[in-house]
């Protein structure tokens, strides 16, 4: 999981998460299909993405949360939560997944 921040100069737009830096980029840029707060950006800044840390997704929400209440981004709107992801459910699940395959043989 990445950390990145919208970044306009020295101005944090905006902070999050993805796994997928590339394409979570071209939905902040999108005004159709973007319903964060980057969608806020004015189109006469012409910000840029950059990478803050790769992080396992199990802390991702507590390093998304660090980002945020040290950089203090303009254009989010929610404030991450800083719990971490519960990895133990979707294990759980992968594995009942992979068990109903085997099954099915």
């Amino acid at each position: 999981m990445y950390i990145y921040a919208l970044v306009w100069g020295q101005l944090i737009l905006y902070v999050g998460k993805s796994k997928y830096l590339k394409l979570r980029e071209k939905f902040h840029r999108s005004k159709r299909y973007n319903d964060c707060g980057s969608r806020e950006i004015p189109d006469y800044i012409d910000w840029e993405m950059k990478k803050l840390e790769k992080v396992p997704e199990d802390i991702s929400n507590i390093r998304e949360r660090y980002y945020y209440d040290t950089l203090n981004p303009l254009y989010n709107k929610n404030k991450p939560s800083d719990k971490p992801v519960d990895m133990t459910q979707k294990i759980a699940n992968y594995i009942k997944l992979i068990e109903s395959g085997l099954k099915r043989k």
